[in-house]
Protein backbone atom coordinates (compact mmCIF):
# COMPACT_ATOMS: atom_id res chain seq x y z
CA UNK A 1 0.00 0.00 0.00
CA UNK A 2 1.53 3.59 -1.06
CA UNK A 3 2.14 6.35 1.13
CA UNK A 4 -0.63 8.73 -0.30
CA UNK A 5 -3.26 5.49 0.24
CA UNK A 6 -2.50 4.76 4.13
CA UNK A 7 -2.44 8.63 4.64
CA UNK A 8 -5.98 8.75 2.89
CA UNK A 9 -7.21 6.16 4.94
CA UNK A 10 -6.28 7.51 8.27
CA UNK A 11 -7.29 10.98 7.20
CA UNK A 12 -10.57 8.89 7.02
CA UNK A 13 -10.20 7.32 10.09
CA UNK A 14 -9.63 10.47 11.93
CA UNK A 15 -12.26 12.19 10.60
CA UNK A 16 -14.88 9.69 11.77
CA UNK A 17 -13.22 9.49 15.19
CA UNK A 18 -13.64 13.18 15.35
CA UNK A 19 -16.78 13.57 14.26
CA UNK A 20 -17.77 10.79 16.99
CA UNK A 21 -16.67 12.31 19.54
CA UNK A 22 -18.18 15.60 18.50
CA UNK A 23 -21.57 13.81 18.56
CA UNK A 24 -21.40 12.40 21.90
CA UNK A 25 -19.85 15.88 23.64
CA UNK A 26 -22.32 17.97 21.50
CA UNK A 27 -25.18 15.41 22.86
CA UNK A 28 -23.68 16.10 26.51
CA UNK A 29 -24.13 19.38 26.57
CA UNK A 30 -27.31 19.71 25.17
CA UNK A 31 -29.07 16.78 26.78
CA UNK A 32 -30.25 16.63 30.44
CA UNK A 33 -32.45 14.75 32.71
CA UNK A 34 -36.15 16.46 33.11
CA UNK A 35 -36.04 17.43 36.45
CA UNK A 36 -38.93 20.20 37.01
CA UNK A 37 -42.32 21.23 35.39
CA UNK A 38 -43.94 24.54 35.75
CA UNK A 39 -47.31 24.95 35.46
CA UNK A 40 -49.22 28.60 35.06
CA UNK A 41 -52.64 30.15 34.75
CA UNK A 42 -53.92 33.80 33.28
CA UNK A 43 -57.12 35.59 32.86
CA UNK A 44 -57.41 36.87 29.91
CA UNK A 45 -60.11 39.04 30.10
CA UNK A 46 -61.87 38.25 26.82
CA UNK A 47 -59.28 37.66 24.42
CA UNK A 48 -61.46 38.04 21.25
CA UNK A 49 -58.94 39.17 17.47
CA UNK A 50 -60.23 42.75 16.44
CA UNK A 51 -58.74 45.34 14.38
CA UNK A 52 -57.82 48.04 16.80
CA UNK A 53 -55.41 49.19 18.50
CA UNK A 54 -56.75 48.49 21.76
CA UNK A 55 -56.12 44.73 20.95
CA UNK A 56 -53.27 45.00 19.79
CA UNK A 57 -51.86 46.72 22.72
CA UNK A 58 -53.58 44.36 25.06
CA UNK A 59 -52.34 41.14 22.89
CA UNK A 60 -48.38 42.61 22.75
CA UNK A 61 -48.74 42.79 26.92
CA UNK A 62 -50.07 39.88 26.85
CA UNK A 63 -47.65 38.18 25.04
CA UNK A 64 -44.91 39.87 27.23
CA UNK A 65 -46.66 38.37 30.74
CA UNK A 66 -46.15 34.78 28.86
CA UNK A 67 -43.28 35.52 28.06
CA UNK A 68 -41.94 36.14 31.52
CA UNK A 69 -44.05 33.11 32.95
CA UNK A 70 -42.48 31.41 30.76
CA UNK A 71 -44.31 27.68 31.67
CA UNK A 72 -44.79 24.26 30.92
CA UNK A 73 -48.29 24.02 30.72
CA UNK A 74 -50.39 27.27 30.57
CA UNK A 75 -54.29 27.28 31.49
CA UNK A 76 -56.22 30.30 29.90
CA UNK A 77 -59.57 31.58 30.66
CA UNK A 78 -61.20 33.28 29.24
CA UNK A 79 -60.01 32.60 25.93
CA UNK A 80 -61.99 34.07 23.04
CA UNK A 81 -62.64 31.84 19.88
CA UNK A 82 -60.89 28.82 18.13
CA UNK A 83 -59.43 31.78 15.56
CA UNK A 84 -58.17 34.05 18.66
CA UNK A 85 -56.40 30.48 19.97
CA UNK A 86 -54.81 30.26 17.01
CA UNK A 87 -53.71 33.44 17.17
CA UNK A 88 -51.75 33.49 20.37
CA UNK A 89 -50.46 30.20 19.66
CA UNK A 90 -49.04 31.88 16.62
CA UNK A 91 -47.85 35.08 18.08
CA UNK A 92 -46.29 33.34 21.13
CA UNK A 93 -44.47 30.79 18.60
CA UNK A 94 -42.76 33.82 16.89
CA UNK A 95 -41.60 35.27 20.38
CA UNK A 96 -39.92 32.09 20.76
CA UNK A 97 -42.48 29.91 23.23
CA UNK A 98 -43.45 27.39 21.48
CA UNK A 99 -46.57 25.13 22.64
CA UNK A 100 -47.04 22.02 20.56
CA UNK A 101 -50.00 20.25 22.38
CA UNK A 102 -52.74 22.81 23.32
CA UNK A 103 -56.42 22.11 23.53
CA UNK A 104 -59.18 24.80 23.41
CA UNK A 105 -62.71 24.16 24.86
CA UNK A 106 -66.12 25.46 24.28
CA UNK A 107 -67.52 27.27 27.04
CA UNK A 108 -71.89 26.87 27.53
CA UNK A 109 -71.47 30.84 27.93
CA UNK A 110 -70.64 30.84 24.10
CA UNK A 111 -67.76 33.39 25.04
CA UNK A 112 -65.66 32.76 28.04
CA UNK A 113 -64.02 29.49 26.72
CA UNK A 114 -61.24 27.56 28.02
CA UNK A 115 -57.64 26.45 26.40
CA UNK A 116 -54.40 24.42 27.56
CA UNK A 117 -51.35 25.27 26.06
CA UNK A 118 -48.12 22.77 27.05
CA UNK A 119 -45.04 21.72 25.80
CA UNK A 120 -46.01 18.17 26.66
CA UNK A 121 -47.96 15.90 25.12
CA UNK A 122 -51.79 15.94 26.07
CA UNK A 123 -53.61 12.74 26.65
CA UNK A 124 -56.90 11.08 28.08
CA UNK A 125 -58.50 15.03 27.57
CA UNK A 126 -62.11 15.24 28.86
CA UNK A 127 -64.39 18.42 28.06
CA UNK A 128 -66.56 18.55 31.33
CA UNK A 129 -69.24 20.44 29.96
CA UNK A 130 -72.68 18.68 30.99
CA UNK A 131 -72.50 18.31 34.64
CA UNK A 132 -75.31 19.96 36.25
CA UNK A 133 -76.35 21.20 39.74
CA UNK A 134 -79.64 22.11 41.28
CA UNK A 135 -80.12 25.64 42.69
CA UNK A 136 -84.21 26.75 43.69
CA UNK A 137 -85.81 22.83 42.91
CA UNK A 138 -84.02 23.88 38.92
CA UNK A 139 -81.10 22.25 37.31
CA UNK A 140 -78.37 23.99 35.82
CA UNK A 141 -75.19 23.55 33.66
CA UNK A 142 -71.73 24.43 34.58
CA UNK A 143 -71.46 27.50 32.34
CA UNK A 144 -67.61 27.60 31.61
CA UNK A 145 -67.25 23.82 32.50
CA UNK A 146 -63.80 22.02 33.57
CA UNK A 147 -61.10 20.87 30.92
CA UNK A 148 -59.57 17.65 32.35
CA UNK A 149 -56.02 16.65 30.84
CA UNK A 150 -53.30 14.26 31.46
CA UNK A 151 -49.65 15.69 31.01
CA UNK A 152 -47.42 13.39 29.86
CA UNK A 153 -43.70 14.90 30.89
CA UNK A 154 -41.64 11.79 30.07
CA UNK A 155 -42.38 8.10 29.59
CA UNK A 156 -42.79 7.38 33.45
CA UNK A 157 -44.10 10.60 34.92
CA UNK A 158 -47.54 12.13 34.39
CA UNK A 159 -49.88 14.39 35.85
CA UNK A 160 -53.06 15.96 35.37
CA UNK A 161 -55.06 18.98 35.31
CA UNK A 162 -58.22 20.45 36.12
CA UNK A 163 -58.92 23.94 34.73
CA UNK A 164 -62.00 26.15 35.05
CA UNK A 165 -63.38 29.33 35.70
CA UNK A 166 -66.20 29.49 38.33
CA UNK A 167 -68.97 31.93 38.44
CA UNK A 168 -68.28 35.86 39.09
CA UNK A 169 -69.20 37.80 41.97
CA UNK A 170 -71.62 39.80 39.17
CA UNK A 171 -74.69 39.28 40.60
CA UNK A 172 -77.53 37.45 38.58
CA UNK A 173 -81.11 38.81 37.49
CA UNK A 174 -82.53 35.10 38.91
CA UNK A 175 -79.64 33.19 41.10
CA UNK A 176 -77.47 34.38 43.75
CA UNK A 177 -73.38 34.17 42.54
CA UNK A 178 -72.55 33.16 45.91
CA UNK A 179 -74.78 30.09 45.80
CA UNK A 180 -74.00 29.22 42.20
CA UNK A 181 -70.49 29.68 42.73
CA UNK A 182 -70.46 27.24 45.87
CA UNK A 183 -72.40 24.53 43.37
CA UNK A 184 -70.17 24.96 40.87
CA UNK A 185 -67.55 24.24 43.92
CA UNK A 186 -69.04 21.39 44.49
CA UNK A 187 -68.94 19.82 40.98
CA UNK A 188 -64.96 20.38 40.81
CA UNK A 189 -64.61 18.69 44.21
CA UNK A 190 -66.23 15.86 42.93
CA UNK A 191 -64.35 16.04 39.67
CA UNK A 192 -60.87 15.98 42.27
CA UNK A 193 -62.61 13.13 44.15
CA UNK A 194 -63.09 10.85 41.53
CA UNK A 195 -59.27 11.24 40.60
CA UNK A 196 -57.79 10.54 43.90
CA UNK A 197 -60.60 8.05 45.33
CA UNK A 198 -59.14 5.92 41.95
CA UNK A 199 -55.46 6.90 42.92
CA UNK A 200 -54.67 8.24 45.70
CA UNK A 201 -51.38 8.44 44.78
CA UNK A 202 -52.09 10.78 41.03
CA UNK A 203 -50.78 14.04 41.07
CA UNK A 204 -53.25 16.66 40.23
CA UNK A 205 -53.01 20.46 39.66
CA UNK A 206 -56.42 22.06 39.98
CA UNK A 207 -55.90 25.62 38.50
CA UNK A 208 -57.79 28.76 36.83
CA UNK A 209 -60.21 31.63 38.13
CA UNK A 210 -62.11 30.41 40.79
CA UNK A 211 -63.41 34.03 41.65
CA UNK A 212 -63.66 33.84 45.82
CA UNK A 213 -61.53 33.99 48.86
CA UNK A 214 -59.66 31.35 50.35
CA UNK A 215 -61.76 31.24 53.51
CA UNK A 216 -64.81 30.94 51.16
CA UNK A 217 -66.89 28.24 51.23
CA UNK A 218 -66.45 27.60 47.75
CA UNK A 219 -62.83 27.64 48.19
CA UNK A 220 -63.29 25.21 51.08
CA UNK A 221 -64.92 22.74 49.49
CA UNK A 222 -62.44 22.39 46.76
CA UNK A 223 -59.66 21.93 48.89
CA UNK A 224 -61.63 19.74 50.80
CA UNK A 225 -61.51 18.93 54.64
CA UNK A 226 -58.17 18.99 56.81
CA UNK A 227 -58.81 15.29 57.99
CA UNK A 228 -59.01 13.67 54.45
CA UNK A 229 -56.71 12.53 52.52
CA UNK A 230 -57.70 13.76 49.60
CA UNK A 231 -57.07 17.72 50.29
CA UNK A 232 -55.60 19.95 48.11
CA UNK A 233 -52.98 21.98 48.83
CA UNK A 234 -52.32 25.91 47.87
CA UNK A 235 -49.31 27.09 45.89
CA UNK A 236 -50.08 30.65 46.91
CA UNK A 237 -47.77 32.20 44.44
CA UNK A 238 -46.96 35.99 45.59
CA UNK A 239 -45.31 38.78 44.07
CA UNK A 240 -41.21 38.79 43.68
CA UNK A 241 -41.03 41.93 45.46
CA UNK A 242 -37.88 41.43 47.50
CA UNK A 243 -39.07 39.44 50.73
CA UNK A 244 -37.27 36.72 51.79
CA UNK A 245 -38.93 32.94 51.14
CA UNK A 246 -40.69 32.09 54.91
CA UNK A 247 -39.62 28.44 55.81
CA UNK A 248 -43.32 27.57 55.28
CA UNK A 249 -45.58 29.09 53.47
CA UNK A 250 -48.42 29.50 55.45
CA UNK A 251 -51.31 32.39 55.33
CA UNK A 252 -50.89 34.69 58.69
CA UNK A 253 -47.33 33.14 59.36
CA UNK A 254 -45.83 36.03 57.29
CA UNK A 255 -47.26 39.12 54.85
CA UNK A 256 -46.67 38.89 50.97
CA UNK A 257 -48.29 40.34 48.22
CA UNK A 258 -50.46 37.60 46.36
CA UNK A 259 -53.35 39.76 45.04
CA UNK A 260 -54.31 38.94 41.50
CA UNK A 261 -57.49 40.95 39.91
CA UNK A 262 -58.01 44.69 40.51
CA UNK A 263 -61.51 45.70 40.31
CA UNK A 264 -61.94 49.09 39.51
CA UNK A 265 -65.75 49.82 40.29
CA UNK A 266 -64.54 49.53 44.18
CA UNK A 267 -60.70 49.89 43.76
CA UNK A 268 -60.01 46.79 45.56
CA UNK A 269 -57.26 44.13 44.73
CA UNK A 270 -58.40 40.49 45.47
CA UNK A 271 -56.81 37.09 45.06
CA UNK A 272 -58.85 35.14 43.26
CA UNK A 273 -56.97 32.88 40.41
CA UNK A 274 -55.04 29.33 42.02
CA UNK A 275 -52.87 26.77 41.79
CA UNK A 276 -53.61 24.03 43.84
CA UNK A 277 -52.17 20.56 44.46
CA UNK A 278 -52.71 17.22 44.86
CA UNK A 279 -51.01 15.40 48.23
CA UNK A 280 -48.81 13.06 46.07
CA UNK A 281 -47.10 16.39 44.85
CA UNK A 282 -46.26 18.34 48.21
CA UNK A 283 -42.58 16.95 48.75
CA UNK A 284 -42.17 18.27 44.85
CA UNK A 285 -43.60 21.38 45.44
CA UNK A 286 -40.52 24.56 45.23
CA UNK A 287 -41.82 27.59 47.09
CA UNK A 288 -39.62 30.28 44.97
CA UNK A 289 -41.33 29.25 41.70
CA UNK A 290 -44.89 29.89 42.99
CA UNK A 291 -45.21 33.47 42.28
CA UNK A 292 -47.33 36.27 40.75
CA UNK A 293 -45.58 37.44 37.56
CA UNK A 294 -45.58 41.08 37.14
CA UNK A 295 -44.99 43.32 34.45
CA UNK A 296 -45.17 47.04 34.10
CA UNK A 297 -48.37 48.27 32.76
CA UNK A 298 -49.61 45.04 33.50
CA UNK A 299 -53.43 46.05 33.18
CA UNK A 300 -52.99 46.48 29.79
CA UNK A 301 -53.04 42.86 29.47
CA UNK A 302 -56.28 41.80 31.74
CA UNK A 303 -57.83 43.09 34.91
CA UNK A 304 -55.93 39.70 36.45
CA UNK A 305 -52.18 38.64 36.81
CA UNK A 306 -50.93 35.65 35.86
CA UNK A 307 -49.02 33.26 38.51
CA UNK A 308 -47.23 30.32 38.17
CA UNK A 309 -46.03 27.21 40.30
CA UNK A 310 -42.96 25.22 39.82
CA UNK A 311 -42.91 20.96 40.88
CA UNK A 312 -39.48 18.86 40.94
CA UNK A 313 -39.60 15.04 39.18
CA UNK A 314 -38.26 11.81 41.44
CA UNK A 315 -35.24 11.46 39.60
CA UNK A 316 -35.82 7.90 39.10
CA UNK A 317 -39.00 8.81 36.93
CA UNK A 318 -37.24 11.98 35.30
CA UNK A 319 -35.82 11.26 31.42
CA UNK A 320 -33.23 13.32 29.27
CA UNK A 321 -34.95 16.05 27.30
CA UNK A 322 -33.39 17.89 24.08
CA UNK A 323 -32.83 21.43 24.12
CA UNK A 324 -32.83 21.22 20.42
CA UNK A 325 -36.27 22.38 18.98
CA UNK A 326 -37.60 19.37 17.18
CA UNK A 327 -40.28 19.81 15.03
CA UNK A 328 -43.92 18.04 16.55
CA UNK A 329 -46.20 16.12 14.34
CA UNK A 330 -48.72 18.18 12.90
CA UNK A 331 -51.07 18.08 14.92
CA UNK A 332 -55.04 18.47 14.09
CA UNK A 333 -56.86 21.72 14.06
CA UNK A 334 -58.35 23.27 16.70
CA UNK A 335 -62.10 22.00 17.88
Amino acid sequence: MSFLTKYRSLKSRLAFIFLTVFICLFSGVFLWSQTNFTVGTYNLEKYEVEKSGEFTNKSKKIIESIRQMNVDVLGLVEMGSLMSSAYLLNELNQEGLDYAYYEWMRSNDGHLHLAVFSRYPLKNIVHHKKDKYRLDARSYTLKRGILEATVQVSDDYTFTVLLTHLKSQVESPHLDQREVRLEESKVLRNKVEQILSKDPAANLVVFGDLNDRYSSPPLRTILGTAAGKTKLLDARPIEPNGDSLPDERTRGKFRSIAWTHFYSKEDSYSRLDYILYSPSLRAQFQPEEAIVVRVPNWGVASDHRPIRAGFTIPAAKAQPKSVLKLKPEPKPALR
